[in-house]
């Protein structure tokens, strides 16, 4: 599209004064543009979070005002999402534990690829599988055709799969402190935000509000492209609670954004303590060593388990966050040991206790250094080469025919995490240990307790008490 098309297109835009579906429908009461030529269609993936302790995440469950603190008033909320963002264990049935198991294998291999793809041995990073998949997800929604297809094939599931459980996923991972549910520990907040120009349809709209929770915005970036842009990076960052302050540079021709954002936060005990230094340091991968002291974790059941080529333990936060760490053997590449299936096993791994022939029961502590990761790139490439997801980034073959009668495309795919651990917590999502208690009197075991000093450059897991991963990657420096 050159710029005289665009100003014709600019012509249509309709004056809207009007919210929810009366918007909606004055946006498709206006004549279809004549223009034929593609229309950029964005798409981001965001994550974000922090590691800080004493402050309260909350929930913001947006509505007409939603935003208006932050954002001009050129960017109005539309449609709000679904108002049925809670769940129950009936909930997780048998077909859900199969998505998320199929949902495992998707991140730990997107994971997997991701650190053989963007590899770079001069920073710490971190990815968030579950951030880039509510987002494509989204995309696969609202797909039709090939671009639907690849789509779901690199997930590994069917349309029915993702339609059913996703939905499930987004409102389980969505996390609240046990002792008090107006402490937000996690949030996922998925929206879409869309030019006027592009005349969104209401049924494409009504189902990413109905089953994949969004907010939506109008925010022409065609008329007024600057504030726009502003307004979604105003939106962010409210949403990551001033965490990601990123300057984003969306065209023109945007169309449509669709953008998760994931948040976390939690302490690693009930009161706020901070850890303890150790005596050890943290060599880097560059051979110096830090300036900080490892941090000294608290006991865990089990001990460090061995595998081929590398050892992997865990510790965990208050409310059950789990940071798995993998530390290669000797004379392994840190590279090396970053595949799916390493991931994926200790992810799940169910560490030794007790040996009753022994009569010996376990229990470590990981040493582990604070630090920052984080990634911020443009994805498309990567997903072209690596996940065979190649029709939904062509301008003639895409269908995006759902949500609006413009032939869209997605221009790019954005990925933007960051993590922070350090003494006072861990921003991301875990495990919860679950104890079991006999129901006769316990043999006596002896207590044998073990340190896991994790002193050179590692690869971690983070998941919550679902199992679910939210953050992969690799620490090569210490803080």
């Amino acid at each position: 599209m050159n710029e005289e098309e665009l100003k014709k297109l600019k012509q249509n835009v309709p004056q809207v004064s009007k919210g929810g579906d009366e918007a909606f429908e004055t946006l498709q009461s206006i004549e279809k543009p004549k223009s034929k030529k593609k229309l950029i269609f964005s798409l981001s993936g965001v994550l974000l979070g922090m590691a800080t302790v004493g402050a309260v995440v909350a929930i913001v469950l947006s509505n007409m005002n939603a935003g208006s603190e932050v954002m001009s008033n050129k960017t109005r909320m539309l449609k709000a999402k679904s108002t049925h963002t809670s769940w129950d264990y009936t909930e997780k049935t048998a077909g859900y534990y199969n998505f998320h198991d199929k949902f495992q294998d998707y991140a730990f291999n997107l994971s997997a690829e991701m650190e053989d793809y963007y590899y770079d041995e001069t920073i710490n990073d971190a990815i968030s599988p579950l951030s880039i998949y509510m987002a494509l997800a989204m995309a696969e929604s609202s797909a039709s055709g090939d671009a639907k297809q690849e789509l779901l094939d690199s997930f590994g599931m069917t349309s029915e799969e993702v339609d059913d459980y996703t939905s499930i996923l987004y409102r389980i991972s969505n996390i609240s402190s046990r002792r008090d549910e107006s402490i937000v520990k996690q949030k996922l907040v998925n929206t879409v935000w869309f030019n006027p120009l592009a005349k969104p349809k209401e049924e494409g709209m009504a189902n990413l509000a109905d089953n994949y929770f969004c907010d939506s915005y109008e925010s022409s970036f065609s008329t007024d492209n600057k504030t726009a842009n502003e307004d979604f990076s105003k939106y962010v960052k409210k949403e990551t609670n001033g965490l990601i302050d990123k300057k984003y540079d969306f065209t023109e021709y945007t169309m449509f954004l669709l953008a998760n954002v994931l948040y976390m936060k939690d302490s690693w005990n009930l009161y706020g303590w901070e850890l303890d230094e150790s005596n050890y340091n943290f060599n880097n991968i560059d051979g110096t060593t830090s300036k900080g002291k490892l941090l000294s974790g608290y006991y865990f059941g089990g001990k460090v388990a061995e595998e081929t080529n590398y050892k992997h333990f865990y510790t965990s936060t208050e409310e059950g966050f789990t940071i798995h760490f993998l530390l290669p053997n000797d004379g392994v590449d840190l590279k090396d040991i970053c595949t799916s299936e390493n991931f994926k096993k200790t992810a799940n791994y169910n560490y030794e206790i007790y040996n009753d022939v022994d009569m010996e029961k376990y229990s470590t502590r990981c040493y582990f250094p604070e630090f920052d990761a984080s990634f911020d790139e443009e994805i498309s490439e990567f997903l072209k080469k690596r996940c065979g997801i190649s029709t939904l980034f062509d301008p003639d073959l895409c269908d995006f025919s759902r949500l609006s009668n413009l032939q869209l495309y997605c221009s790019q795919v954005i990925h933007t995490t960051k993590l922070i651990v350090n003494k006072k917590g861990i921003e991301g999502a875990a495990v919860t240990v679950v104890d079991i208690e006999a129901g006769s009197a316990a043999p006596i075991y002896e207590e044998i307790y073990y340190d896991f000093v994790i002193d050179r450059p590692f690869a971690y897991v983070v998941t919550d008490s679902n199992h679910t991963p939210i953050f992969t990657g690799t620490v090569k420096f210490g803080k």
